[in-house]
């Protein structure tokens, strides 16, 4: 549960950029509620983006496919300083993690590299693919984690007080039964705006955690 739930950053609102949209969620674990924003700009070829709190920051560099290639994540009081760039199909990291310096590689295996999944799904829930895998760095571990999202319909959910239509899809980790993790997630019919995400207890023990969209502001100029 902690890779899915580790794009979770509580940080203060700030105005957004000319040209930029940021995304307001919140995430419910328990009794434990969490408020987040992500800002996201297009630029030259691409997008860059942003997540900021008053522990972690992170900043990313995307492709026109919003494939992460290049991504830089401070936590000032763990002492863990990252930086890592996509060549090819291999993620060098370098930089310190706790403390300690830290330095790897990891192979993609020809997958797309989603960091912040919030920011980069929006094309597979629009476009005709049934089912994707990518990869995502998880954060507390710094380990490269393998992700399998299959849709599995159209549903209606409320989101902001609204009725919405939404592509449904199955997320799912590599490397654990779906029978102990199988998470499930809405995607915005209209542009594939990530809505919500629910990550139920992992083998039925402990809480499940709820990922929803909360405000949406400013538009992004592709």
């Amino acid at each position: 549960m902690r890779i899915l739930a580790a794009a979770v950053l509580g940080c203060a609102c700030a105005l957004v950029p000319a040209g930029a949209l940021e995304l307001t969620f919140r995430a419910t674990t328990g009794a434990t509620v969490t408020v987040f924003d992500e800002t996201i700009q297009a630029v030259s070829g691409g997008f860059r983006a942003a997540v900021k709190s008053p522990l972690e920051q992170s900043t990313m560099e995307m492709d026109g496919g919003f494939q992460t290639l290049a991504w830089t994540y401070r936590v000032p009081g763990d002492q863990t300083e990252i930086s890592a760039r996509l060549t090819g199909r291999t993620i060098a990291v370098t930089g310190r993690f706790k403390g300690k310096p830290f330095e790897t590689a990891f192979d993609t295996g020809g997958s797309p590299w989603y960091e912040y999944q919030e920011l980069s799904l929006d094309r597979f829930a629009t476009g005709p693919a049934q089912s994707i895998r990518f990869v995502t760095i998880d954060r507390s571990k710094m380990k490269l984690v393998a992700f399998n999202a299959r849709k599995t319909g159209q549903a209606q959910i409320t989101v902001k007080g609204e009725t919405v239509k939404a592509v449904e899809a199955v997320l799912l980790i590599e490397g654990i039964p779906e029978f102990l993790l199988r998470s499930r997630l809405w995607l915005r019919q209209a542009d594939g705006r990530y809505l919500r995400l629910l990550v139920p207890a992992f083998g039925g023990i402990g809480a499940s955690t709820l990922i929803e969209l909360v405000g949406e502001s400013g538009a992004l100029a592709e």
